[in-house]
């Protein structure tokens, strides 16, 4: 292996005593005017103390440092936690609102398709007026419509106030990136802190099935968001006292223009993406609403290219060294979304778990998601991280596939093998693969470069529910319209169950004890052949992800790590 390939981006120097802290921003040893290589005299200069920090801050002690990591993943948790949570009080929302299928995507996809719309919008907003000022009026705006959402009555209300949290989570989510990556200098703390986000990301996606199934076991549906408040009300005085604001000093007027066509394209394309299901692939409205997303990216782009001060330099996104990395993230994501909607299916429907019961058995994958991710830099320092990252896409996707291969009488040991190690490649690809991002851009564009990521982040967590979940519903109807066709059922039934494996169970449940326990089974195995192709798709995307990120991933050379790197990043 080359020593290219070794281990984060920690420190690289060029002639003349140049440090590079990130694969774009160079810090001089000195220098009377500011002016150093590769970087703006505003820049943040290096000195012994308070090492990489914008001149207006004071030096924080590494107590402080890591506390403030700690009140920026909270914050980002609950975002991610509301993201899953509302999954499990779908069918309350039936009898209690009267809500529709189609009602109940729209509560569910307002919330996905504003946050990642706004995602862009919501980093330039964080460089320009501050961190930690947005991050605390994104957690503000989630509270309040978390708190309309708890007590709403109509289906509208609802959809509505979920839209509200959306726009809250895309400015907390950037936020608490760059918040992250800008609190440390050396790229060995900053791997870390990145490893403890990305963690506490993640395990918001299983803690948000646990935490749902605990609520609705006690309360009504509306307490799975009213949860969020009391983190919202210790969070917002924390982020003022603990953490320090930063922003771009040189940042520039906002670009109005860019952020409506960034947004109404991202939008555009999702709902396009998301209701494909629906109106089906190839129907008139899904491709025209691609079409018109299609057109609204060109102009945004064209726009940008123009543009003196961008919202988002599109430049950039010919350098490698972010779009490599970032492409991984997308997939890894998209990969994770689609996996997570098939697996609270399936222990539920297929295996008989109650919400409760399957959300303690996806505790081993929460483990290994947090642990993983923690030790993903220095997995990758050893062994080196185009290894890891590529060894993290395989061992997702062939988590995935292990998950299915029980069928639907499957101990619960083997779908927990499949579950875990669909964790650990999620925990030990996505991390490295969004340090690489991240250092590849000047830490004054922090902001933005986390909003992009994020924004990659969420459309591939729309993609991978509406890919997954229309060759899930389509292989399940196929398989199951085979299965059920000698047992003489009604039309009417028949063509009700084979819309989703929830709608077969409730006919079921209304015929007679044969019929009805020939219906059930028939589903079972039926969404389990669903399943399994959907993820096999899954699994194809990690093949495909991987020998991209193996033969085009430009990884920065890493010098000899310091003699105390094991004070550095925890070993």
């Amino acid at each position: 292996m080359s020593r290219s390939d070794h281990g984060y981006p920690w420190k690289m120097c060029d002639r003349g005593g140049v440090e590079r802290t990130q694969a774009n921003l160079c810090v001089a040893h000195g220098g009377a005017d500011g002016h150093h290589l590769g970087r703006p005299a505003s820049a943040s200069v290096r000195s012994p103390r308070g090492v990489g920090m914008p001149q207006h801050m004071t030096p924080m002690s590494d107590a402080r440092r890591w506390l403030a990591v700690a009140v920026a993943v909270g914050s980002v948790m609950v975002a991610v936690i509301d993201g899953t949570i509302l999954n499990l009080a779908l069918p309350s929302l039936v009898r209690d609102l009267g809500a529709s299928n189609s009602d109940l995507q729209w509560i569910v996809d307002a919330y996905v398709l504003v946050f990642a719309g706004f995602m862009l919008t919501g980093g330039s907003l964080a460089d320009r007026f501050g961190r930690v000022r947005m991050m605390r009026i994104g957690m503000t705006l989630f509270g309040v419509g978390s708190l309309v959402a708890s007590f709403t009555d109509t289906v509208g209300g609802l959809t509505a106030a979920r839209a509200v949290m959306g726009i809250g989570a895309a400015i907390i989510s950037p936020a608490t990136l760059s918040i992250v990556t800008s609190l440390f200098d050396d790229q060995a703390g900053k791997a870390k802190a990145i490893g403890i986000w990305a963690g506490g990301s993640m395990a918001g996606i299983v803690i948000g099935p646990i935490a749902g199934g605990l609520l609705l076991s006690h309360f009504w549906w509306g307490s799975v968001f009213l949860v969020n408040l009391p983190i919202v009300a210790i969070s917002v005085p924390l982020l003022g006292a603990l953490v320090p604001e930063s922003k771009n000093p040189a940042a520039a007027r906002l670009d109005v223009v860019g952020m409506v066509l960034s947004t109404a394209a991202l939008a555009t394309v999702l709902w396009a993406t998301i209701s494909a299901p629906e109106h089906g692939w190839t129907s008139v409205t899904t491709l025209g609403t691609y079409a018109a997303g299609a057109v609204l990216l060109v102009v945004f782009v064209a726009f940008e290219l123009r543009n003196p001060l961008p919202l988002l330099d599109v430049r950039f996104f010919a350098e490698r060294s972010f779009v490599v990395p970032t492409i991984v993230c997308t997939a890894v994501i998209f990969m994770t979304s689609g996996f997570s909607f098939v697996l609270t299916q399936l222990l539920q429907f297929v295996h008989g778990y109650t919400p409760i019961q399957a959300g303690v058995r996806m505790l081993p994958m929460a483990f290994v998601l947090i642990s993983g991710s923690v030790l993903a830099p220095r997995l990758a320092d050893r062994f080196g991280v185009r290894r890891i990252i590529v060894l993290g896409l395989l061992l997702q996707g062939g988590g995935g596939v292990l998950l299915t291969r029980p069928g639907p009488h499957g101990a619960y040991l083997l779908l927990m093998i499949g579950m875990v190690v669909h964790g650990a490649g999620q925990a030990i690809g996505f991390s490295p693969a969004t340090a690489l991002a991240m250092a590849s851009v000047q830490k004054e564009r922090s902001g933005v470069a986390a909003g992009t990521n994020a924004t990659a982040r969420m459309s591939g967590s729309a993609l991978g529910v509406a890919v997954v979940g229309s060759i899930l519903v389509s292989a399940y109807g196929s398989d199951l319209r085979s299965h059920i066709a000698g047992l003489g059922l009604p039309s009417a039934v028949a063509a009700r169950a084979q819309e989703s494996i929830g709608t077969a169970l409730g006919e079921s449940a209304k015929l007679s004890a044969a019929a009805g326990r020939g219906l059930a089974s028939a589903a079972r195995e039926s969404f389990v052949v669903g399943a399994s192709q959907a993820l096999m798709v899954n699994a194809g995307l990690c093949i495909v992800a991987a020998t991209i990120f193996a033969f085009l991933a430009r990884i920065p050379a890493a010098t000899k790590l310091p003699s105390d790197r094991h004070a550095i990043v925890g070993e």
